[in-house]
């Protein structure tokens, strides 16, 4: 055992098999000793030493576990050292990566509001622009009729751009809005405006286009009102529905004091287009009248509690 740990300190010179060959040299010269004792080769009052050996081999062998728990202890420590630089590269790889994707998601967005507006001055204000053009040209049209028309698209215009606004979500602070841009009309009809809009829930998913769909939708019941009805007041008012099927629901409840007629010949095909555009933003519309006058019911679903 001695010689093949002279023979591995030659090869790799190390601490511990220099204590290795310490501690065995100890134990095989007291061995040595005490088998002189025994064989009587020692004079047998010199006692036994074998006994004596276990107190520096203890010593090596704690030596060793300490040894090995220290540079256990330090390897550890250096694996979590490189554990947390390489979580730190990845945290740092993720948040470039994710801000990569937030631009990327950034710029989508942008793009499809870009293309949402232009389509929406494309089949609004320059639709009607374009038939009123026709109309002059053909001179079949009258001065009022040219001031209505550029009225119309003026507040068309308008609600396109109040549809992009933040507080456009908020459909109370959408409808202020919305009477902001028809009042003056209202007025030059001395048509009376009784407002009923109470605080309400936010809407799932209520955004821009949507805004502007339900705009259009009310601004065509002004309008039609306005130009058929011949009513001295309009009253709109909003409230929560609740429903054990659909959940909660915002109603939206407009009617006039005016004239009624059939909602075919008194929309013509305005009533398609608010049919339309309550069904591409899943709302219900309802129509209905006596001789008191139109009422008109919009109901949105997804509200959120």
């Amino acid at each position: 055992m001695i010689s093949y740990l002279i023979q591995a300190h030659y090869r790799k010179p190390d601490l511990g098999v220099k204590l290795l060959i310490l501690a065995g040299t100890v134990i095989f010269s007291f061995g040595l000793h005490d088998y002189f004792v025994v064989s009587g080769l020692i004079d047998r009052t010199q006692g036994l030493l074998i006994q004596f050996s276990g107190f520096p081999t203890m010593l090596v062998l704690i030596w060793f576990l300490l040894s090995r728990f220290v540079k256990v202890l330090a390897e550890s420590e250096s694996l979590n050292l490189e554990l947390e630089q390489r979580v730190h590269n990845k945290e740092i790889e993720l948040e470039e990566n994710f801000e990569r994707l937030k631009l990327m998601e950034q710029e989508q967005l942008l793009s499809d509001e870009r293309s949402r507006i232009m389509q929406d001055v494309h089949d609004g204000v320059g639709g009607q622009l374009v038939a009123m053009l026709a109309e002059i040209e053909t001179g079949k049209i009258s001065q009022n009729e040219v001031r209505d028309a550029l009225s119309q698209s003026l507040t068309d215009l308008r609600l396109v751009i109040d549809s992009l606004d933040v507080a456009s979500e908020d459909l109370p602070t959408l409808l202020g809005m919305l009477r902001s841009r028809l009042q003056p009309r209202l007025d030059g009809h001395d048509i009376e405006l009784h407002w009923g809009v109470q605080a309400l829930p936010a809407v799932d998913d209520f955004g821009p286009r949507k805004a502007l769909q339900l705009m259009r939708i009310l601004q065509e019941i002004f309008v039609n009102i306005l130009k058929h009805s011949k009513a001295k007041n309009i009253y709109l008012n909003t409230k929560v529905l609740q429903s054990k099927d659909v959940g909660a629901q915002i109603e939206i409840f407009v009617r006039d004091d005016g004239r009624w007629q059939k909602p075919e010949s008194n929309f013509g095909h305005g009533l398609n287009n608010m049919r339309h555009r309550a069904s591409s933003i899943g709302a219900d519309l309802e129509i209905s009248g006596d001789d008191t006058g139109t009422r008109i019911r919009i109901i949105l679903p997804g509200c959120l509690k």
